[in-house]
């Protein structure tokens, strides 16, 4: 779903230290083992 190392238009010209891409792999990882968690994108 997420590809790491992507980043957005703005992150690159920004020159952002931490892409969202990094932010959104990190929550995934930690929620893929919870069974008492949900995840709601709207």
């Amino acid at each position: 779903m997420f590809t790491p190392g992507i980043l957005t238009f703005r992150e690159f010209m920004t020159h952002d230290p931490l892409p969202l891409a990094t932010i959104h792999q990190t929550v995934l990882e930690f929620l893929r083992e919870r069974s008492d968690a949900v995840l709601f994108g709207a």
